[in-house]
């Protein structure tokens, strides 16, 4: 079984790594190629994001899971992420990549609230209507409140004793 974790950045995508590393799937968290789909059981984080719809086409059956967030909290949690790291000043390769990913997924490489907000609705109306015919395929998990019982149950899965990770956690 292939899982995608297609939440945007800071909507809960590492902690959803390591809960798939719990339930024991081999995880990569912000893949650097295709090759890592094809190596991995599960994949999440920006390049997944972008790439959903190519994934739900090259592995029929595989599952996703859009983690969200509320966009009043999303939005100041990106400004922290877009400031701590401006990529339009570096011009090393990962930079590149990152300036590129920031454009193809929120279009703008800098924090602009308005055109950050736009992307965070398209992509999200745009994931609900890619799986509105297949709702078994995509489970929506709301970081901070949903956890191990739906995600377990959407994959299958016996839920861990312990709790659900929360990872890279800001109080943003």
């Amino acid at each position: 079984m292939k899982v995608f974790g297609i939440g945007l950045a800071r909507t809960g995508n590492l902690s959803l790594a390591t809960a798939l590393r719990i339930l024991g799937l081999e995880t990569v968290h912000f893949p650097q190629s295709w090759g890592d789909f094809e190596t991995h059981e599960a994949a999440t984080d920006s390049p997944v994001a972008l790439s959903y719809r190519s994934l739900d086409m090259y592995f029929p059956g595989a599952k996703f899971v859009l983690t969200t967030r509320p966009k009043e909290k999303w939005l100041p949690s990106m400004k922290w992420l877009f400031d701590r790291r401006p990529v339009e000043a570096m011009a090393d390769p990962t930079s590149v990549r990152s300036r590129k990913l920031r454009v193809a997924l929120y279009g703008s490489a800098t924090y602009d609230e308005r055109t950050l907000s736009d992307a965070y609705d398209r992509h999200h109306l745009g994931v609900l209507e890619w799986f509105s015919a297949r709702p078994t395929d995509l489970l929506v998990l709301r970081t901070g409140v949903d956890g191990w019982d739906q995600l377990c149950r959407f994959l299958d899965r016996p839920a861990p004793a312990q709790a659900y990770p929360t990872e890279n956690r800001r109080s943003l």
